[in-house]
């Protein structure tokens, strides 16, 4: 018993070191120090040894301080962002009052090509709340969408430019983002995909030429794309301007 509980000591004080960086890349390293101490907590508690809570506080000592620095650091690394919310459902358990739900945004995009018009959707969050429209190329126009917690719904955007015309046009209908989970045969969830569709209900409003207006009447159309995530796959601000992410 105490070959294992020098053991430990030596994984937890080399995990310490290397959770106050809170790297995301360092967190395969951590699940291993991690593992020889949470097995000499178990060893300890089978076998009515003291060191039995000393473990379990060193566990928690480093999932917090990791947590901690992770949390600040987070919109500048590169990570999985099921690792934000195993991370946070992780420090839930152990009841350390840190949360890190917020490093798994996302800046969500998804392109839309008519042949006329590049049509850009953008979300930075988890896919619910505000979602960006803007569109470039002959036609011009920008909106936004509102997604409920199952990804859905209504949107508006207004066109200033159909073509080589003004426009004074506007597009509602619907907007729904679709996420599907992919799991390994034991069920754990190994990645996700993501899907947007664009459906348009109604078009009104007038081509101006001249100083002179035409009412138009559009074609409801629906459109699906998958959805990237951008940003070089880092967390993001949702207080900030979407567009200013590449």
């Amino acid at each position: 018993m105490r070959e294992i509980v020098r053991l430990s000591g030596e994984r937890a004080r080399d995990a310490l070191q290397v959770a106050k960086a809170g790297k995301a890349s360092d967190i395969d390293q951590l699940r291993k120090d991690i593992t020889v101490v949470v097995e000499a907590g178990r060893a300890a508690q089978l076998m009515g040894d003291a060191s039995a809570e000393d473990q379990q506080r060193k566990l928690v000592e480093i999932v917090e301080t990791f947590s901690k620095k992770f949390c600040d650091t987070c919109e500048q690394q590169s990570f999985d962002p099921l690792i934000a919310l195993g991370l946070n459902r992780q420090n839930a358990l152990l009841g350390t009052g840190v949360e890190v739900d917020h490093c798994a945004n996302r800046v969500f995009e998804a392109t839309i090509e008519t042949g006329t018009e590049t049509v850009r959707w953008r979300h930075c969050g988890l896919g619910v709340g505000r979602w960006k429209m803007k569109a470039e190329g002959l036609d011009v126009g920008e909106g936004e969408a509102d997604a409920d917690e199952r990804g859905k719904g209504d949107f508006e955007a207004h066109w200033t430019k159909i073509g080589t015309v003004k426009a004074d046009v506007t597009y509602t209908g619907t907007v729904e983002m679709k996420r599907t989970e992919v799991a390994d045969a034991e069920g754990h969830i190994t990645s996700v995909k993501y899907n947007f569709t664009q459906a348009i209900t109604s078009i009104t409003g007038d081509m101006i030429v001249a100083n002179r207006r035409f009412p138009v009447n559009g074609v409801p159309t629906t459109s699906a794309v998958a959805i990237a995530i951008i940003n070089g796959n880092r967390a993001c601000d949702p207080s900030k301007n979407v567009w200013t992410y590449r």
